[in-house]
This record gives structure tokens, sequence and C-alpha cells, in this order.
């Protein structure tokens, strides 16, 4: 506990931590509201059905190392981070991005998933945003440590929570092809997201939103809109992905 509250001041976190309170004081609520039909009718349960094989393969193999190198790691306790590391590759070697914004690091699979298909694909950036999760010593060192330092070099890492670093990536960025939202699970903190990014995003911009069978915020702004989507379910939970161009989905998952 002592260690907790020393980062608290250390990185100056009261307001994420108060947000991360307050979260936990809804999330129940949030999820008590969520409406599972609209999860369980329209998500693919078995995507191997729909995706290019080869490139799935690929994923595997590189979901298999990641595994590999974080079993060997000292320290872990809970900061691996959840990630479908062949969802994330696939999607970015089929689309080829130039740019790629994501919220939620943790010990870093998505962010190698995302670093790893750039370097085959010969071409991306990936901007990344966290905070340290503080109950660790030196929690700095644990963000991104699965992702070895050769990817590094087509990789922007902040550091100071969403609301800090994203207003900060955005002024970077010309564009947004692929937007990957897996930090704060509220219904709020998806919504602040993605109202502040809204601007940067175009046509064939790719959103892909982590558990959204924690609240309705998917259902809500993404059902009955100009965005086309697909559900997926990765082990008990549930992948938004959504554009507004339908080709695109219609390329990537074969249905």
């Amino acid at each position: 506990m002592k260690k907790y509250f020393n980062n608290i001041i250390k990185y100056s976190a009261y307001r994420e931590v108060l947000r991360k309170v307050r979260y936990r004081l809804i999330s129940k609520k949030e999820k008590a509201q969520v409406d599972t039909d609209f999860l369980s009718k329209e998500a693919i349960t078995n995507i191997i059905d729909y995706v290019d094989n080869e490139i799935w393969k690929e994923g595997i193999e590189l979901e298999n190392a990641l595994n590999q190198k974080w079993s060997k790691l000292q320290s872990k306790k809970k900061y691996k981070g959840e990630a479908d590391v062949k969802l994330l590759y696939y999607i970015t070697r089929m689309i080829k991005p130039e740019f790629i914004l994501e919220t939620g690091v943790a010990s870093g699979f998505s962010s190698a998933a995302f670093l790893t298909a750039i370097t085959n694909n010969k071409k991306g950036k990936l901007f990344s945003s966290d905070f340290p999760y503080l109950s660790i010593d030196n929690p700095e060192s644990m963000v991104g440590v699965v992702v070895e330092d050769k990817l590094k070099l087509n990789w922007n890492l902040l550091l100071k929570g969403d609301r800090v670093n994203l207003p900060e990536i955005l002024i970077k960025l010309s564009k947004i092809d692929i937007f990957h939202y897996d930090s704060d699970k509220s219904y709020e903190g998806r919504e602040f997201a993605f109202n502040l990014i809204k601007p940067k995003l175009h046509q064939d911009s790719i959103l892909i939103f982590d558990d959204i069978d924690d609240n309705n915020f998917f259902k809500d702004y993404f059902q009955n809109s100009n965005f086309y989507y697909r559900l997926i379910k990765y082990n008990s939970k549930y992948i938004g992905v959504c554009t507004k161009n339908d080709q695109i989905l219609k390329n990537l998952f074969k249905l």
C-alpha cells in the first residue's frame, strides 16, 4: 500500500486514481445494463473461418512467442494485459496503415502485435497512450516490456494517461488509420476518447474497441450510425471493429 501511495505522488496520479475509483463504483451498474442480445446474436465466434489463414497463422506464431517471453519474466503480477494479438496483427497486415493510435499498453502485447505487423509491412508508425500500474516497483519499466527493442523505432509511447496523452499525440497526427481502444473501460472514458479522435478519422479508418461487453457504448454509438461493424468474441469477452467503408470489413472478414 505504501508503494502505491508513493507512486501516486511520484506520477501526480491523483486524477487518474479518482477516475479508476469512480469506474469501480459504476462498473457493475454499467455491466448490468449491457444489451447481451446485441452481442450474442451478432458476434463472430469462430473467426478462423472468416480470415486469411496464412496471415492469421503469422499472428498465432507471434502470440505464442510473446506468451513464451512473458512466462520468463519476473515480478509479473497483474500487469500482463489481455489483447487479441492475432486479430490486431491480422488487421494491421491486411490494412497496411500509415498511422495507428492505441490506448492501453500494459506489458505490450497489443503494441508488439502492431509493431511486428508494421515491420513486416515495411510501413507505419504506432502512437500509444498508457499510464503506469502504480502498485508495482518501477512501474514504467513494465510498460511494453514484451516489445523487442528492434521494433521500437516506429513507436511513440506516452505515459501520462489518456486525458494528457491523446491531445499531445493528435497534434502529431494528420490522420488515424487504425484506432485501438483498451484503456479506461467506462462509458465516459470511451466517449471522451472517441469524440477527441473523430476529427482525425477518414472514410477508411478502422476502430477497434476491446471489452465492449462492459457497457453499451459500442452499441449506442455504432449500431445505428454511418459506421459498419463486426463483433468478435474473444475468450469470454467481445471486441467491436468498425469503419465507414463496408468493403474494408468484407475484405477483412469473409462473411
